[in-house]
């Protein structure tokens, strides 16, 4: 199965390693001449895709993929991707964990939270329950995913700022169980 990950900073690297230890086949674009998304400062921006299934990029060249996962870091703006693709609500997405998208199957969100501490082991485990859902497709995970849209992990301000912020061990455990409905292990490697 042919991934494409677009963004080459924390979430997509992570992810990237995840998909290859699980026998994937990942192709990692960033926008930026070298990788390190939000670390890379000054990196000029592009304009990427418009469907799930044809990366289009600004230079007009394409790359046909059978999965799409977003790596681009926390930033609420996906200006590379057709809202209809994003479940708004209020110009906000809403994802299931902030992971899945409720009603696409191929559409994935890696690295798209702010916690109150370290976003690195969580990030691993975005990357890890998305390769489990990949590998593994489990009916009580899309059942999951369908049945519950509440993603809010936070007692903050209703902003754009704070839509984004999980408290770190209420989402770690929450990960760690959808892991056990994947088949998956209860911790990322």
């Amino acid at each position: 199965m042919r991934v494409c990950v677009i963004g080459a900073g924390a979430s997509g690297l992570v992810t990237a390693k995840k998909l290859l230890d699980a026998g994937l086949d990942p192709i990692v674009y960033e926008r930026n001449p070298d990788l390190g998304g939000n670390w890379l400062y000054g990196a000029p921006g592009s304009s990427v895709y418009r469907s799930t299934q044809t990366v289009r990029f600004a230079d007009g060249s394409e790359e046909e993929a059978d999965v799409l996962l977003c790596a681009t870091g926390f930033r609420l703006s996906f200006p590379f991707l057709d809202d209809a693709y994003l479940n708004l609500k209020e110009g906000r997405p809403v994802l299931y964990k902030n992971v899945f998208h409720p009603r696409i199957g191929n559409l994935f969100f890696v690295g798209f939270i702010q916690p109150n501490s370290g976003a690195w082991f969580l990030i691993e485990l975005q990357a890890e329950l998305v390769v489990r859902a990949l590998k593994h497709p489990s009916p009580r995970l899309r059942a999951a995913i369908a049945d519950r849209q509440d993603t809010r992990y936070y007692d903050y301000l209703p902003s754009l700022r704070h839509h984004l912020e999980v408290d770190y061990l209420r989402y770690e455990r929450d990960l760690r169980k959808l892991l056990k409905l994947t088949g998956g292990r209860e911790e990322a490697a």
